[in-house]
């Protein structure tokens, strides 16, 4: 698996290097790139597709609390880390998650959805695709 946007030839290069000696590669797009030989070698792959997850939540909060957009970063960064292709996005794991962060008193309520519609239920993610989290798709609320 292979995240962020490398460059098409690092990409070729990282799976010819990677994969077994005489198995193809297969997948609906093609990259190549030149070897230590000079040969171009030439591979398949697929990627996955993105799937942006939108987070309300509501918090109480003491007088040492980060603010949203440290709370929002922090909270993204540690659903992202668990976010793996075909995986699910659990409601319980962003309350825990939110739970963590500095001056977090009680999470009251938190809701979740791929649509911009907040939803109560826990997210399944399709095979080929990845949850991704971002700061702006979060809306906190202070109780």
């Amino acid at each position: 698996m292979i995240y962020g946007s490398p460059s098409e030839t690092d990409l070729a290069s990282t799976i010819w290097t990677n994969k077994p000696a005489g198995i193809p590669s297969y997948g609906t797009s093609i990259a190549s790139y030149v070897d230590d030989l000079g040969e171009t070698r030439t591979v398949l792959y697929s990627t996955v597709t993105q799937v942006p997850i939108n987070i309300w939540v509501t918090l109480a909060v003491s007088s040492t609390y980060v603010g949203d957009l440290t709370f929002a970063t922090d909270l993204c960064t540690e659903m992202q880390l668990r976010a793996l292709p075909g995986g699910t996005v659990y409601l319980g794991r962003v309350s825990a998650t939110a739970y963590a962060e500095g001056g977090v008193l009680d999470v009251t309520s938190t809701e979740i959805s791929t649509s911009g519609t907040p939803g109560s239920s826990n997210i399944a993610i399709d095979p080929r695709s990845v949850a991704t989290f971002d700061p702006s798709d979060v809306a906190v609320v202070i109780a």
